[in-house]
């Protein structure tokens, strides 16, 4: 997100303690499940902008948090991007990056060697991991193309790690695969061009089954401006992105920033959101590799309300239960898919003090053993948040 609100920013945590016979096997409503969150503890406050919220947790169920602040017109300085251990009970941000130029698309994963940082779609860098310490010795940006924004990551069964994304100068999407065992990128693989002329791509988001196969979505605007939204495309490649499926259209015009995710067989899973005017958050699944596709499912409570505030960010827990949270109408909704059927949509950031401006982008990760934690990032009137203990 990149906006600029006037009032303070603060970045809050909320967390669920997901002991399974409570909310991974329940079959009670979320609303009776709201007691099992943690009140907003507010890890960062700043009179800046803070941008891209972006949680992140490792193989041995660390949570690593990051994020930008862009310095406000009053005290001018250069832009930051800031790190934190959020499973520690002393929180300590570091500002491990410093530029005179914008951070944008930030996105992170991790691996059992190294955690992996991008931004604007085209810099790289990594710290090591291991099952105590920080992320430290940050090693220097490296660019890896021109600017090529919409970047999404994807961690396989291999360790390896798989970015898609756009390049819009010639309208057409990529794969790239980080090696875990050498720690240098392959050559990248051609996935899809636009589907119709005078359109340009964005929010591209891949993941990866348990058989390694690979499945990129993707939006579709209008161009050269870049608005309104024209459509979302969904491929997949069963080779390690050497061939792949003919797109096929997952939405119509009025939708976008989409998002994937795969479970433990040959499930595939697709959320997006409709634009201002259009509005709600969606859902629908594939049983066979996206192969086929099941109804889609309306996730928020109306569709009538929201627009462009963030995908909606999908978590497969260990038992194959869904989770899923998405910023809409200055609120984090929470919801998750048990058996079957979605719980009904809970405000989990209801409880942050002040006046909410906006809230946008949620990010989820799955830590800790049982543990859900969302990251984001809101304006607000006042403070008033309980810091870190």
């Amino acid at each position: 997100m990149k906006l600029r609100w006037q009032g303070r920013w603060g970045l809050a945590l909320v967390v669920v303690v997901t002991a399974v016979a409570l909310i991974w096997q329940s079959s009670r409503p979320a609303a009776a499940q709201g007691g099992a969150w943690s009140q907003p503890r507010l890890v960062f406050e700043t009179d800046g902008t803070i941008n891209y919220p972006t949680v992140v947790t490792d193989p041995f169920g660390q949570v690593h948090a990051f994020w930008v602040v862009l310095p406000s017109e009053a005290d001018p300085g250069p832009n930051q991007l800031y790190y934190t251990r959020l499973d520690r009970p002393d929180w300590k941000p570091v500002d491990i990056f410093v530029s005179n130029e914008s951070f944008t698309e930030l996105a992170g994963i991790a691996n059992t060697q190294r955690i992996a940082l991008f931004w604007h779609g085209d810099t790289y860098t990594w710290a090591g991991v291991s099952p105590s310490a920080s992320a430290q010795d940050w090693q220097p940006p490296t660019a890896l193309h021109d600017a090529l924004p919409g970047a999404g990551l994807a961690l396989a069964p291999d360790g390896a790690v798989w970015m898609a994304y756009a390049v819009p100068s010639i309208q057409a999407m990529y794969v790239r695969r980080l090696d875990p065992a050498s720690a240098q990128w392959e050559d990248p693989h051609w996935v899809a061009n636009v589907t119709r002329v005078q359109r340009v791509p964005n929010a591209v988001r891949v993941a990866v089954g348990a058989d390694n196969s690979l499945h990129v979505v993707w939006a579709e605007y209008q161009a050269p401006d870049g608005w309104p939204p024209l459509g979302l495309y969904y491929t997949n490649s069963t080779d390690q992105g050497l061939t792949w499926l003919p797109p096929q259209q997952a939405a119509d015009t009025g939708f976008n920033q989409p998002n994937v995710a795969t479970g433990p067989n040959a499930q595939v899973y697709l959320t997006w959101v409709g634009m201002v005017g259009v509005g709600g958050k969606y859902f629908q699944e594939s049983g066979d590799a996206g192969r086929t596709w099941g109804r889609v499912e309306q996730i928020s409570l109306s569709e009538t309300l929201g627009g462009s505030e963030g995908a909606p960010h999908i978590l497969v827990d260990a038992v194959g239960d869904l989770h899923v949270v998405y910023a809409q109408s200055k609120c984090v909704w929470y919801t998750s898919r048990q058996g079957g059927s979605w719980t009904w949509p809970l405000c989990i950031s209801a409880n942050v003090p002040g006046e909410i401006s906006n809230i946008e982008s949620p990010s989820m990760a799955l830590g800790l053993g049982n543990q859900l934690h969302v990251f984001f990032g809101s304006t607000r009137s006042s403070s008033g948040i309980p810091a870190a203990p």
